[in-house]
């Protein structure tokens, strides 16, 4: 993915790329170090796999606007990709520090107190650090010139949306047993 983005579309996108898994991978190195007692599924651990899930989209997206010339297109593929991108952060660093500093989580559909951790569960704090990560990666995407501050709200917003659908599915088919986290991931 990383020689795709950075052939087809440059460097710029490679760092912000970069970026989120790196970001995502310390997030996830963190919360396993703060609890190490905690019992790690194979399904919990940040593999290829989840990387794939939370940025392949994205991906998608980069490659293909390092082939289309018409600025329209151009920006709103960029768009695009930044709140793909800014929806999987999201998603990774509320669950990391979600579990490790939200308190008692509730679920999304019902609000009722479930475990730390669980697919669906939400909590403030959580909650909190999913808007900042949405918000912080458009704006930093925008700082270095991907996108205008205009799209970089909308990329803050998208990603943040995408967050808490990613959550939703968490709650619902996830939890019923019909996709597992890399599909609600990708989805």
């Amino acid at each position: 993915q990383a020689v795709l983005i950075s052939v087809t579309a440059g460097f710029h996108w490679l760092w912000v790329y970069v970026g989120v898994i790196a970001s995502a991978t310390l997030s996830t190195a963190y919360a396993r170090m703060r609890r190490p007692g905690a019992e790690v599924s194979a399904s919990e651990g940040r593999t290829w796999r989840n990387s794939l899930a939370n940025t392949g989209v994205a991906s998608v997206l980069i490659g293909i606007l390092g082939h289309i010339a018409d600025p329209f297109w151009r920006t709103a593929l960029a768009a695009a990709a930044v709140g793909a991108l800014a929806a999987g952060l999201s998603d990774t660093l509320s669950h990391e520090i979600g579990v490790l500093y939200g308190g008692m989580p509730r679920l999304i559909t019902s609000l009722r107190p479930v475990a730390p951790g669980e697919s669906g569960a939400i909590s403030a704090v959580g909650t909190l650090v999913g808007v900042a990560s949405a918000f912080g990666f458009s704006f930093i995407s925008c700082s270095v010139g991907l996108i205008g501050p205009h799209l970089a709200l909308i990329a803050g917003t998208s990603g943040f949306i995408g967050n808490a659908i990613d959550t939703a599915l968490g709650a619902t088919i996830e939890r019923a047993g019909y996709l597992h986290n890399n599909g609600v991931n990708a989805a």
